[in-house]
């Protein structure tokens, strides 16, 4: 049915387009020195987390996943984007799964204003 609405093309090109802002978006957190994406992005999603280092400078896991928490629920509490949680390797992380055809890079940039 939804392809018979938009048509391949459109649907080529919306993935393109997503994929390509997936790309951008998993660029952007890589180059912030408190955040990590947690894999490698994937078509259209980006997996990442905040990163608290203790004293030592190495990473506090704990405080990590509370500090990710803490900025998902920001994120969402806006009203401005919406993502979702996982947990990859026993982490807590941020999901981006860019997916509606209205999608614009506008869109995933409200994220960083809550970083």
């Amino acid at each position: 049915m939804v392809l018979e609405h938009y048509g391949a093309q459109h649907l080529r090109e919306t993935i393109r387009r997503h994929i390509s802002f997936a790309e951008r978006l998993a660029a952007k957190i890589a180059a912030r020195s408190h955040m990590e994406l947690m894999a490698p992005q994937s078509l259209s999603v980006v997996v990442f987390r905040r990163v608290v280092r203790g004293k030592n400078g190495d990473t506090d896991e704990e405080a990590s996943d509370r500090a990710t928490e803490v900025l998902l629920e920001r994120i969402n509490a806006s009203g401005d984007v919406f993502v979702s949680h996982t947990k990859l390797r026993g982490r807590y992380a941020i999901r981006v799964a860019i997916g509606n055809g209205a999608t614009e890079w506008r869109h995933l940039e409200r994220i960083f204003a809550h970083f």
